[in-house]
């Protein structure tokens, strides 16, 4: 996905857990509230039931990808816009054994 500066995903919670990588650009993840700074070879694993947002604070694209588990999308579906995709469903589990923070890498 890429996001223009200034652009940002959508707050949204997901009942399974979500990696992202950064390729390209600067921003912040946001989970649960607190951000992170995020940049080219960062890495962030939001668990379930984790409100996020991903926000371009760079002058430029924030290009990055996304990885769900288990699969949250069916083959070949995509998104050109985040007003093109469903409803976030708001998360009702009571399940929430992972600690809701940020974990990021960044290339050496």
């Amino acid at each position: 996905m890429s996001l223009k500066p200034g652009e940002d995903i959508g707050e949204e919670i997901h009942h399974l857990d979500q990696f992202f990588r950064v390729e390209e650009g600067t921003g912040d993840a946001v989970i649960n509230g607190v951000p992170t700074a995020i940049r080219a070879g960062s890495a962030v694993v939001v668990p379930a039931e984790a409100k996020h947002n991903i926000v371009n604070t760079g002058n430029g694209a924030l290009k990055l990808y996304t990885i769900y588990s288990p699969p949250n999308h069916r083959d070949g579906v995509v998104h050109h816009t985040n007003q093109c995709r469903p409803e976030v469903r708001v998360a009702t589990s009571s399940r929430l054994s992972w600690e809701k923070t940020a974990i990021t890498t960044e290339r050496e």
